[in-house]
């Protein structure tokens, strides 16, 4: 069955939140309230709502305050935003427009009308997530590409220098993979590289885990709060896990199946180097894995 979609009202009326609850309870919304701006802001980040409808004039903190803390935060940022509003001047407008809502409907207004606006702004939801998705998948091997690797490098880099945290990678490469091509045939070798990737993805167990398509037919493994050792376990992991498929690779001058080769590198991020250091260093590991035979893991 499909999620219901979770909608956060924050109002300072308690008729205006149960006349809105019970409707959209009843027309198949789960819902969240706030009687404030502050409120909001923090039910907000704390479940993430798929939309919010939130009033201007509140204590504590107004609804324009709100908008702009929820639209600086990256948790919060892409929330399709609605105020709803007895103060209707064509500035009121314009200001929570230029604040990054998405709709303005006046007070009173029409339930009905109501519906309609929150389906099309769920619906244009959907299908930026759909494009977003898109634009960050490996269209042949279905992991992420290196677009999305590169993000999600940027993004986890800052967390672990935040934190102090460790940030672990494995660089992959399948090992005479040329060979396979040129006797197999692309087809043939689009198929290889889609197990694979499966087989990679089945590794990394966490949520957090990224594996992606970095280029051809190497792959990369971004491992967050993970110490050396716990990355050379999952390497050892994928590096089994291609093992057992058993590929057959008739011209490898290593195995007569497909295999591949690891290199592993950690770090504890810091402001003084950036993000690609830790490429170059697991690229570096990877490197000398292959020159030391291949079907091998390097640390």
């Amino acid at each position: 069955m499909d999620r219901r979609s979770v909608i956060l009202i924050a109002d300072d009326q308690p008729e205006n939140l149960r006349v809105l609850s019970d409707y959209l309870d009843q027309i198949g919304f789960d819902i969240l309230v706030a009687m404030n701006g502050r409120r909001a802001v923090d039910v907000a980040r704390a479940n993430i709502p798929d939309l919010i409808l939130i009033d201007i004039v509140m204590p504590e903190m107004d609804g324009y305050q709100a908008c702009i803390e929820l639209k600086s935060d990256d948790r919060t940022r892409d929330i399709p935003l609605l105020f709803l509003s007895a103060k209707h001047s064509i500035d009121d407008v314009v200001r929570g427009f230029e604040l990054g809502a998405v709709d303005f409907l006046r007070k009173p207004f029409n339930l009905t009308e109501l519906f309609v606006r929150l389906r099309t702004h769920l619906e244009l939801k959907r299908l930026r997530e759909v494009l977003q998705h898109k634009a960050s998948i490996d269209g042949l091997t279905e992991v992420a590409n290196r677009h999305r690797f590169e993000e999600y490098l940027s993004e986890n880099w800052s967390r672990a220098t935040r934190s102090s945290s460790e940030l672990s990678l494995v660089m992959i490469d399948v090992d005479y993979f040329k060979g396979y091509n040129d006797h197999f045939g692309h087809t043939r070798g689009d198929l290889c590289l889609k197990r694979i990737a499966q087989i990679l993805r089945k590794s990394a167990k966490r949520p957090t885990d990224l594996v992606c398509r970095y280029g051809g037919e190497e792959f990369a493994c971004l491992l967050p709060d993970t110490d050396l050792a716990g990355a050379a376990t999952i390497a050892q992991r994928m590096l089994e896990g291609v093992r057992g498929a058993q590929i057959p690779h008739p011209v490898s001058p290593l195995r007569s199946r497909v295999t591949i080769s690891c290199g592993v590198a950690s770090t504890s991020p810091g402001l003084d180097c950036p993000p690609t250091s830790l490429v170059e260093a697991a690229d570096a590991k990877l490197y000398q894995a292959k020159h030391a035979g291949r079907d091998t893991v390097f640390l």
